[in-house]
């Protein structure tokens, strides 16, 4: 059996006490192995105490816990990264940045001898060339969350890259100078049990009643970053600019963490309040509380306007059987279909043809149970035992 060991970046624990898209994907990785158990587990992640009790709970699943770096470390590794950067600038190549995390999770890795190491997120992959002291090219693989242009340097120490679509693959690939690299397309999953839930009539009511809306509204939802890559301003003039009744519903916090805003945060809430009760924000949702809120709308917005890798809402969306209205971006065609989204270009005219769809859709009751339909048909395609299977045949 093999062992397969997964380093993440060290942001947040494995199990996903803390959330996060990526560690909470390992953890549906472990929970599949558990009754499947193809293959061994390592993971190698952050310690917090509640992941500890509840990583109890994998007997075929080892999880590996490292600190986070000290102020000194940090310091070191932003000189370090800084001289990465120069070198990139200066001489069009990187040299090996020092990172305390990597160094001691290569300290854990060599200790549980894994056939293979993979490395799950974060943004400075010339950080894992210390693994190269022990594990060959071909034992080594990163599994790209987003869109990574590799320079070189990095091209050299993988041999297997795992993309979350063929658009972020086809990216790495066009400044990979390692040719014998070997590219695999993995799919993306998510809790589909939660998103499959269903909610009550009176329950459904009480929701809209929380944010404003009656049965007769036509509730447009976006859940995601409010930021200038999502849309979302554009998505606000759209609603604006539609029928009366078409409403939106942002889930998330007009606010970032730490409680910092920005001119595009202000600008949002600004458009919100150019039509009381047109643009509601939830504030903070918890996740397992989201597929409520989905429930109770009628269509998902998701309008990027950068080069989306993979947006994991859009798998919720179909899950939950909602139609979908997105924009051809990155790798989003490649999770859609034209049967359960309306997918319009990201041109001069996207307002206005968002706006447009918007008031189709709110007049075709017919037109949205087919693209409901075809959403759940859709979404079987991106099963967690499908992701499981996709993600061995990665190491076969």
């Amino acid at each position: 059996m093999q062992k397969i060991c997964l380093v993440t970046c060290g942001d947040l624990p494995v199990p996903a006490v803390q959330g996060g898209a990526v560690e909470t994907l390992l953890q549906l990785l472990a929970e599949e192995n558990e009754r499947q158990l193809k293959c061994e587990f390592v993971i190698i992640s952050r310690l917090y105490e509640k992941a500890f009790e509840e990583s109890k709970k994998y007997r075929h699943t080892q999880f590996l816990y490292n600190r986070a770096d000290t102020w000194l470390e940090q310091k070191l590794q932003f000189i370090s990264r800084t001289a990465n950067k120069l070198c990139k600038i200066l001489f069009r190549t990187e040299i090996p940045v020092y990172s305390a995390w990597y160094k001691r999770s290569y300290k854990l890795a060599v200790a549980c001898k894994p056939d293979f190491v993979v490395f799950e997120g974060g943004n400075m992959p010339a950080s894992f060339s210390v693994f190269n002291k022990t594990f060959t090219q071909d034992r080594l693989a990163i599994h790209l969350h987003g869109n990574w242009f590799p320079s070189p340097f990095v091209s050299r120490l993988f041999g297997r890259v795992i993309s979350v679509s063929k658009f972020v693959n086809d990216e790495y690939l066009s400044s990979c100078t390692n040719k014998d690299i070997k590219p695999f397309v993995v799919l993306n999953t998510v809790n589909q049990s939660a998103f499959r839930s269903k909610i009550s009539a009176d329950e459904r009511n009480v929701i809209r009643r929380k944010y404003g809306f009656t049965d007769s509204d036509f509730v447009i939802v976006f859940c995601g970053r409010i930021c200038a890559e999502k849309g979302v301003h554009e998505l606000e003039k759209a609603v604006l600019n539609a029928e009366k009744n078409v409403k939106l519903l942002i889930i998330g916090s007009p606010q970032y963490a730490n409680g910092t805003t920005s001119s595009y945060l202000k600008e949002a809430m600004r458009l919100g309040q150019i039509e009381a009760g047109r643009i509601v924000f939830t504030g903070f949702v918890h996740n397992k509380e989201v597929y409520k809120l989905y429930k109770s709308c009628e269509c998902m917005a998701l309008p990027s306007l950068w080069e989306e890798p993979c947006a994991l809402v859009q798998i919720e969306s179909m899950t939950a059987g909602m139609p979908l209205v997105v924009t051809r971006s990155g790798g989003i065609p490649e999770y859609v279909t034209e049967k359960c989204a309306i997918i319009l270009e990201r041109d001069e005219q996207l307002v206005s043809n968002m706006t447009e769809t918007f008031n189709k859709l709110c007049h075709s009751p017919e037109d949205c149970l087919s693209m409901s339909k075809a959403s759940l048909e859709r979404a079987r395609e991106f099963s967690l035992e499908r992701f499981y299977a996709s993600f061995l045949e990665c190491f076969s």
